[in-house]
């Protein structure tokens, strides 16, 4: 689950940057044809590749750096999503509940994969809430994975919400309700 939202995240962000930095030089290039019409018709198709490689380029420049994935929490994806215009907007904060479910996935997952199982300091310090102390093995059950997989879950849907929350007459009805992220667990599990 954890590395399924890191996957979304990692590979999301650079795509809409791209996006974005093609719809800017795109609108760039065609400003610059429709003021100046007749010195862009008499420019090569060479040159006029050029010129939108120059534009992309300074667009690239000027466009939030893409980050890599650190800390834990909703922190560690909205450092990342902001390089994409993506962060949550102050309308929609993340709830303390939901990013401390991602912190303790984060640092459960981290146990599981790096430290045979076994809850140490590190894992307690990046999410104080575990229920474990340190050098205890992780025990998953139902309730665990149902929290968990909530939390995921409806962060996604609110990522995926934002990146067309500004491209449709959306209403509030439409996005993900953060405020009741454990109703957003696989029914039957």
């Amino acid at each position: 689950m954890n590395s399924a939202l890191d996957a979304l995240v990692e590979e999301l962000v650079p795509d809409v940057r791209n996006m974005r930095k093609r719809w800017i030089t795109d609108t760039m290039m065609r400003q610059v044809q429709e003021r100046e019409p007749d010195a862009f018709a008499a420019i090569s198709d060479d040159t006029r590749e050029a010129l939108e490689a120059v534009v992309g380029d300074f667009v690239e420049d000027r466009l939030p750096r893409v980050r890599r994935l650190r800390q834990s929490g909703a922190l560690r994806y909205e450092r990342v999503l902001a390089g994409a215009g993506l962060s949550a907007p102050g309308d929609r904060p993340i709830p303390d509940d939901l990013d401390e479910a991602l912190a303790e996935l984060g640092a459960l997952r981290d146990v599981l994969i790096h430290r045979a199982g076994r809850v140490d300091a590190k894992a307690l310090r990046q999410a104080p809430s575990l229920r474990y102390i340190d050098g205890q093995m992780v025990r998953m059950n139902n309730d665990d994975y149902r929290k968990y997989s909530a939390a995921v879950r409806c962060y996604a849907a609110e990522v995926q919400y934002r990146l067309v929350r500004g491209w449709m007459d959306l209403s509030d009805d439409d996005a993900p309700d953060l405020a009741r992220w454990r109703d957003y667990r696989v029914l039957g599990v």
